[in-house]
């Protein structure tokens, strides 16, 4: 697990936090402060926790940089891409814009933009990123402007946008977008020697397949099914460039390096593999994936995400890493789409139709939980709170309990009064 330390202003907290959630190998530890200059006792407080440092913007890493004599790797998001693109959207959108007058850029990157917008002259106010500066941007700006009447400012520093807007001037702030902020991360994952490291893990996977009755009834049916099946199989090894080893016909293990899991998984958010198995109603699919530094270790943990496949429903994936961090479920079943309406009502009985159809679907007596939170996608905590509601609400009773693999409390299972109404 990658440890980075973000250091930014709070208003990007939101931001950042989705960003970061997009890559499950990251642990994030956040400091937030509206003041620029809590920046270095957050480094100091931070630096010896983390393998390195992420900052909001190029002035709060080099005021870093001056102050601390700081050895570990540090990173800002760059102001370029669709930021750019945004901020020169909303200026031209709300302003008769002629000229512009911008900072934090380089002009190569400003030419290639503007080159393409037809009536638009620039001037580039260049500066270091220097907080110390912002009274001497500000003045620059200022004589960009020089009488002019339909003239526009785009500045990458808060402060300054700040003393243009008490002027009554048409300015815009240039932010980092979400998208900025993504590519800078995937920038840190692969230039950080960790990183390289993990790229060259050996994963074990295990595919357990289940096949319905139903299909047992037909065994023509069932060996097609099969060859489609390990024809996807292969497909999906291939792809990672690993090993498939057909254990049975209702097992099948591979080995790749973690580095191709990760390209072809988008970093473990999507299965393709599933998209064509999930055709064939008969067959139920769990997949256990384990990390490590040597083959014996990834065995070992692809066993327990295996357990923990066993502990849920079918058609689920786990990982177990090196850490033996538990990442999933990663639900397999496409899920159900809806529209969300203003009637609480209707809202809840959608939701137990959903339940109502998963119990049928893999021919269960009861639900629990933890299902309730898979098919819904919603937190544990989220799922406990609409089980109590349907139980206020005389939908459901306690049907008994559900002894779990492994260590762990039984569970509680329960099953539906009736019809909704």
């Amino acid at each position: 697990m990658l440890k980075v330390g973000f250091i930014g202003p709070n208003w990007i907290e939101k931001m950042m936090k989705s960003s970061f959630s997009m890559f499950p190998n990251i642990e994030v530890i956040y400091r937030l402060s509206d003041d620029i200059y809590d920046a270095i006792p957050f480094t100091e407080e931070i630096m010896n926790e983390v393998d390195c440092i992420l900052y909001s913007s190029r002035a709060t890493y080099l005021l870093v940089n001056n102050n601390l004599n700081q050895a570990i790797k540090s990173y800002y998001l760059p102001l370029k891409g669709s930021g750019f693109y945004e901020a020169l959207f909303y200026l031209v959108k709300d302003y008769q814009i002629e000229y512009i007058s911008i900072d934090g850029l380089a002009k190569e990157y400003i030419q290639s933009v503007l080159d393409q917008i037809n009536g638009i002259e620039y001037d580039i106010v260049e500066h270091l990123g220097i907080l110390d500066e912002y009274e001497k941007i500000v003045q620059r700006h200022f004589e960009a402007v020089n009488g002019r009447s339909n003239i526009g400012i785009i500045t990458s520093i808060k402060k300054v946008k700040d003393a243009l807007d008490e002027k009554g001037l048409p300015v815009v702030w240039l932010k980092p977008t979400q998208q900025d902020i993504i590519v800078c991360i995937e920038r840190i994952l692969l230039s950080s020697s960790q990183r390289r490291q993990r790229e060259n893990q050996m994963i074990y996977g295990k595919f357990i397949i289940e096949y319905t009755e139903k299909t047992v009834q037909t065994l023509n049916k069932k060996a097609r099914i099969k060859y489609k099946l390990e024809r996807a199989l292969y497909h999906f090894v291939d792809e990672m460039y690993g090993y498939i080893i057909p254990v049975s016909e209702a097992e099948y293990h591979f080995i790749a390096y973690r580095g191709d899991f990760e390209r072809i998984t988008e970093g473990y958010k999507i299965l393709n593999i599933f998209k064509e198995i999930n055709q064939y109603q008969e067959l139920r699919i769990s997949l256990g994936v384990g990390f490590g530094m040597s083959i014996p270790v990834s065995v070992f943990h692809a066993d327990l995400a295996v357990r923990q496949c066993k502990q849920h429903s079918s058609n689920i994936a786990f990982i177990v890493n090196e850490a033996r961090k538990v990442i999933g479920p990663i639900i397999i079943n496409i899920p159900t789409v809806y529209h969300l309406t203003d009637n609480e009502k209707e809202f809840q009985n959608k939701q137990i139709e959903k339940i109502k159809t998963y119990i049928l679907k893999n021919n269960l007596s009861y639900f629990t939980s933890d299902e309730v939170a898979i098919n819904l996608n919603v937190t544990k905590r989220t799922a406990n709170r609409i089980i109590s509601s349907w139980m206020d609400s005389d939908l459901i009773e306690v049907y008994g309990l559900e002894k779990v693999n492994g260590r762990g409390r039984p569970r509680q299972c329960y099953i539906f009064k009736g019809a909704i109404s």
